[in-house]
């Protein structure tokens, strides 16, 4: 269906610059052009740019869903951890649409905790298929961690400090072998492969500058 956006002022780039007293037509999420009024809009003043991009976000419920708002980043990881795992889809949709609603048309999201329902590729297929339904870009990292599991620094005081049993449950929870380098690239290669045209999958340790990079990620 064909629209017209009039606007005072429309962002056109760096190319463009800004560009005043415009019309915006756009047709099924397309714009198709954009050209001089022939007199400036007489409704509300309108300032139309890009669609903006949440360059930071985890695909989780908020933070409220487990009794951590406003709490440290450690605290707040330790109470995700023994929450019930969500369905990745609908974590991963919610997300994706408070970021939608809020003006968002991309997301970067950094996947720091998968939910451990099903195996990682899979969980990326459900996560780019709430991305489609939602109607939002995303480029995505898969996050890498091979020291300090618990605490920043030697575990060891805090592990002997526990009973065997504790011991054993925080250790099977956190202390688990890291993954090699050329692991985490065949994961990625694997996901992507899947499909390429929606996500970008990165170990962001790996590769540094992957959420900069992969920020101006190709339309769905």
């Amino acid at each position: 269906m064909a629209t017209e956006i009039p606007a005072h002022a429309l962002f056109g780039g760096p190319d463009h610059g800004l560009l005043w007293n415009v019309v915006l037509r756009h047709d099924s999420g397309i714009i198709t052009s954009i050209d001089k009024a022939a007199a400036p809009p007489s409704a509300r003043r309108t300032f139309v740019i890009p669609a903006l991009v949440n360059a930071h976000d985890h695909a989780r419920p908020t933070a409220s869903s487990f009794g951590a708002v406003n709490m440290p980043l450690e605290s707040w990881i330790i109470r995700s951890a023994f929450g019930t795992p969500p369905d990745p889809y609908l974590a991963a949709a919610s997300a994706l649409a408070r970021s939608a609603r809020a003006g968002c048309g991309a997301m970067m999201i950094h996947y720091t905790r998968p939910s451990g329902t099903m195996p990682l590729v899979e969980e990326t297929k459900a996560i780019a298929r709430a991305a489609d339904d939602v109607g939002i870009r995303i480029a995505f990292a898969f996050a890498v961690r091979d020291q300090n599991p618990i605490v920043y620094g030697d575990s060891e005081p805090v592990l002997s400090s526990l009973s065997a049993e504790d011991r054993k449950t925080v250790e099977e929870m956190f202390v688990k072998p890291s993954m090699s380098p050329r692991d985490y690239l065949e994961l990625t290669d694997a996901s992507i492969c899947w499909r390429p045209s929606i996500s970008a999958l990165m170990p962001t340790n790996i590769f540094p500058m992957a959420s900069s990079i992969i920020s101006a990620i190709s339309a769905c």
